[in-house]
Parts: structure tokens; C-alpha cells; sequence
């Protein structure tokens, strides 16, 4: 059930402001299916939005923050990253048969304009933008800060900074990711090309 929702009798030409929370039984029905989830044992995230009527069509625009739970993409253990996002969006009302047509039809998108939402009823319902805008925010490859520590699943403590050792003595290099010792062994085993 939307939580996040703004009634349009509200609105004039100069709008309104909304704060909403976002609190535990917000982001584990937001971030349900998404592989992250929400946490607020640091306290509930917080939207900001301003609301104004434009016409037929309504202009939503603010701030969101929520800690967000991901995973490490070198040690996959949990990492807790605190997201702080601006968003905007124009919602424009729902016409019967017109959201199958605009799908089909190629718009031209232009960066500097808001995302272009619909709207049905009398309340505009923002979860889902707030949803994507914080997704959007998550670094791509979430790391640690640490770097002690952070490793491969596979590979861990005292055994993962040894095999480390071993490969940097090899290759005279730098430290060797430990998730690569595999393809160590195709190129020493690879014939030399004349």
C-alpha cells in the first residue's frame, strides 16, 4: 500500500511542502524484491518534497535520504551506506489506453527536464520515484572502506594476506586479487609463442 502520497484538492499554482518518514515497514516493502534492503536502526530516512499544480499536471521536487543494507561486491559481507538523493518528476493524469501508446511511441528525453510520471484518482503516490531515486544512488561497486579485512569469501585472515604475498613475489607486482589466483595458474601453464 502506498505510503507516500500527496492529495491533489491540496495543491494550488504555488504548492505545498511534504515531509514524509521512512520508516522500517517502508523500506522492507519498498526494497523487498530488489536485493538491498532498507535500515533504519539509525533512524527512519526522511523525503522532502514540494508539490505545485502546472496545469493538469503536478511538480514534484525534494530530497530523500535512507540508509540502505548491500552487499560488498569483494567480501559480499553486508555494508551499510547511508543514500541522500535530489528527485523530480512532472505527473501527468492517467488517460485510459494512453500509457500503451506513449510505450510505443519514441520520446525525446532531455536531462535538464524532470522524469515524466502518470497519475490516477485524486492523490499523487511518490513511493516508487523515491524507491528508484535512492536505488539510482547506490554506488555500482560497493565496497568496504576498509581495506583491511575485505576480501573474498573464499580466501579469508591470515591464509588470504599469504596467498596475497605469494602472488605479488610471483609476478613482481603489486598485491594480486585473490578472487584471480586461478587464471595464475592458466598463464604459467600456457606454452610460450614464438
Amino acid at each position: 500500500m502506498p505510503a507516500l502520497t500527496i492529495p491533489i484538492n491540496e495543491l494550488d499554482t504555488l504548492g505545498k511542502d511534504y515531509v514524509f518518514a521512512l520508516d522500517e515497514a517502508w523500506l522492507r516493502e519498498a526494497f523487498a524484491d530488489s536485493g538491498v534492503r532498507g535500515d533504519a536502526s539509525q533512524g527512519a530516512g526522511l523525503v522532502q518534497v514540494h508539490a505545485q499544480l502546472n496545469g493538469r499536471e503536478i511538480l514534484v521536487h525534494g530530497r530523500a535520504r535512507a540508509r540502505l543494507v548491500t552487499e560488498c561486491g569483494r567480501c559480499l559481507r553486508e555494508l551499510p551506506i547511508d543514500v541522500s538523493c535530489e528527485l523530480a518528476a512532472l505527473y501527468t493524469p492517467q488517460v485510459p489506453g494512453r500509457a500503451a501508446r506513449a510505450e510505443e511511441e519514441e520520446l525525446d528525453i532531455d536531462a535538464d527536464e524532470p522524469d515524466r510520471e502518470f497519475y490516477t484518482g485524486d492523490k499523487v503516490q511518490i513511493d516508487d520515484l523515491v524507491r528508484d531515486y535512492l536505488l539510482l544512488e547506490l554506488p555500482m561497486q560497493p565496497r568496504c572502506e576498509v581495506e583491511e579485512g575485505c576480501v573474498s569469501p573464499a580466501l579469508s585472515g591470515k591464509a588470504a594476506r599469504a596467498e596475497a604475498a605469494r602472488a605479488s613475489e610471483d609476478f613482481g607486482e603489486a598485491t594480486v586479487d585473490p578472487r584471480l589466483m586461478p587464471l595464475k595458474k592458466l598463464v604459467k601453464n600456457e606454452p610460450e609463442k614464438e
